[in-house]
């Protein structure tokens, strides 16, 4: 299954500070399954 997460910048702020970005992918690759997951950085 794959799955995307969007966030800006903030968001981006806001999970590490709470989480860490990389336990926050952890946990929804735990919970809802899947195969893994990838990063995509888009800048403009």
């Amino acid at each position: 299954m794959c799955r995307v997460l969007l966030m800006n910048k903030q968001g981006e702020k806001e999970i590490e500070k709470i989480y860490g970005l990389d336990k926050y992918l952890k946990y929804l690759e735990n919970q809802l399954g899947g195969d893994g997951n990838r990063i995509c950085i888009v800048k403009k």
